[in-house]
């Protein structure tokens, strides 16, 4: 019996490829906090998702221009993230957004700079209204603190 491991191969390294490229689950979201900044990585449809919970007037499937909701989402993650440092609360500037691939992001500016990370307090309710069961990842400076 022959065997052809130059196949074998192709076919390995092509699962390997497809499991690395699998994509992730609308519900998967990870936050991301520097000194200065907030970057959400989610998917365009965990965001899709958000509006259309948060927007009745939406609901009639209306073809979305991002750009309109930049107000209401800056607002929904004042609302939906408490930040605070030294007992101070830090409020999220909405700075831009990258939707175009799977892998997005929102990015906001923080009010206030987020030195020490034992005096940060974090708490997250985001993404609950629109899915059952939300993965949240938070990174604080470069540490996963949950």
């Amino acid at each position: 019996m022959k065997v052809d491991f130059q196949k074998i191969i192709v076919s390995i390294i092509s699962i390997l490829i497809c499991l690395n490229l699998s994509a992730h689950d609308p519900n998967d979201i990870t936050y991301l906090f520097d000194e200065d900044r907030l970057k959400i990585e989610l998917t365009p449809t965990s965001i899709l998702d958000l509006i259309d919970q948060i927007t009745p007037a939406n609901q009639n499937n209306e073809i979305m221009k991002l750009s309109n909701y930049d107000c209401l989402l800056d607002n929904y993650f004042n609302n939906h993230i408490e930040l605070y440092t030294n007992g101070k609360r830090i409020y999220l500037i909405y700075v831009r957004r990258d939707l175009k691939s799977h892998n997005g992001y929102l990015e906001f500016q923080l009010s206030h700079k987020l030195k020490n990370d034992s005096d940060a307090s974090i708490k997250i309710d985001a993404f609950h209204e629109v899915y059952l069961t939300v993965h949240e990842q938070i990174i604080l400076h470069g540490t996963r603190i949950k």
